[in-house]
């Protein structure tokens, strides 16, 4: 009964909202519809510091129904908590702490320091940082405050084949070339071959610990801005990562005896025209001697896109509203932990899935979404996963 309840909530936000026109023109000022600035400052940025001492945090809570008999349940998801120091104009300190499911115990549960770095700001297109970072594999990866991206629960190719939250630890440099180039490189631990997974793929294999060295990993990305003046394309990005490490990796320098490799490449963009957002994401991962490991693939692949649209009639958007923002927004995805299988092995079907994920984003800030979705899921198998239905709402400061 609650799901057909929130599933009718969110059918009902979307038609009233449909119910007005947008009422604005291209000419709009498109720098009220950027995303916000999530807690931290992206890899790339240069941390312009007000005061030494920098504290901010995330959240988000979520009520998650599955239709059929899987029931219904609420979930503080996730708090966060950053605090950042800067000991000199050019060098600053950030972190992040994050506690998930609002309790830890036996396994239920988590504490992650997902964040613990050092910058060194030596120039604009040249820059050290170490530490704990974040791999730059997706934009979400990077920028997963709940404001920031559409949907209750972040996309599915972003958990299984480009795993967030991925941290490693490591150093590498980072900076910025020209108006429209950034890029970041580093050298860091890799992952650990026996958490991978049929279901999952590599995503078990990311060490929260104390990572093991013995087969360390090279990333790099760059985002380039295509913008050329013209309002189309003023807000137009794109971005290629690159990964490739071993996999014999254990907690404390321990090793599974695996001799794994894995290689990975994706690419997302982002535009917007008007009140309109586009995105898109494509991701191939290659796991060298994957024979090894039951079930999991030699080459697992997934992509998505999306697109949403901000509906709420400019003549809304004054006193309390003036910078509130309501999308309507859909997203496919394809993703497949089983792409290609080694010699021999058959594929299980049920791991080529797809994914319809539909709803609205409401801020009446920047810097708190409201979140109603629904989610069309299935498989290349007979045995199709229920379809869900999630509310949601999520903050950053």
């Amino acid at each position: 009964m609650l799901t057909s309840m929130l599933r009718g909530i969110v059918f009902t936000g979307v038609t009233l909202m449909l119910a007005f026109p947008a009422g604005a023109s291209a000419d709009d000022d498109q720098s009220r519809r950027r995303a916000p600035k999530p807690v931290r400052e992206a890899a790339e940025d240069v941390f312009q510091a007000v005061s030494p001492l920098q504290i901010g945090a995330y959240g988000e809570h979520h009520f998650n129904g599955v239709e059929g008999t899987a029931g219904e349940f609420s979930d503080v998801h996730r708090f966060v908590i950053g605090i950042g120091y800067t000991f000199a104009d050019w060098i600053q300190f950030s972190s992040e702490l994050e506690v998930e499911h609002a309790y830890v115990n036996d396994g239920d549960g988590d504490v992650v320091l997902e964040q613990f770095l050092v910058d060194f700001q030596i120039a604009r297109p040249f820059n050290i940082r170490a530490g704990r970072v974040l791999a730059p594999g997706s934009w979400v990866n990077m920028y997963h405050e709940p404001p920031t991206f559409h949907g209750v629960e972040r996309p599915f190719v972003d958990q299984v084949i480009v795993p967030s939250t991925w941290s490693v630890d490591g150093v590498g440099v980072f900076g910025q070339l020209g108006r429209r180039a950034r890029y970041q490189v580093y050298v860091g631990n890799g992952l650990d071959a026996s958490g991978f997974s049929a279901a999952s793929g590599i995503r078990g294999g990311r060490m929260k610990e104390r990572p093991g060295f013995t087969d360390p990993a090279f990333m790099g990305r760059v985002d380039i801005s295509l913008g050329s003046g013209r309002r189309a394309l003023g807000m137009t990005r794109v971005g290629v990562f690159g990964y490739m490490g071993g996999a014999n990796n254990g907690n404390k320098g321990t090793e599974p005896n695996l001799d794994v490799d894995v290689t990975l490449i994706s690419s997302d963009l982002s535009t917007s025209i008007s009140l309109l957002e586009l995105k898109g994401f494509v991701a191939l991962g290659m796991i060298n001697n994957a024979d090894l490991l039951a079930g999991v693939a030699e080459e697992f692949f997934g992509y998505s896109v999306e697109g949403a649209v901000d509906v709420l009639p400019r003549v809304w958007k004054s006193g309390k509203l003036e910078e509130a923002q309501f999308y309507i927004f859909s997203r496919f995805e394809r993703y497949d932990t089983q792409y290609k299988m080694p010699d021999g092995v058959m594929p299980d079907e049920q791991y080529n899935r797809t994914a319809i994920t539909s709803g609205i984003t409401f801020l009446p800030v920047p810097k708190l979404a409201v979140k109603a979705d629904y989610q069309v899921l299935d498989n290349a198998s007979d045995n199709d996963p229920a379809n869900a239905v999630n509310l949601g709402i999520g903050w950053m400061f």
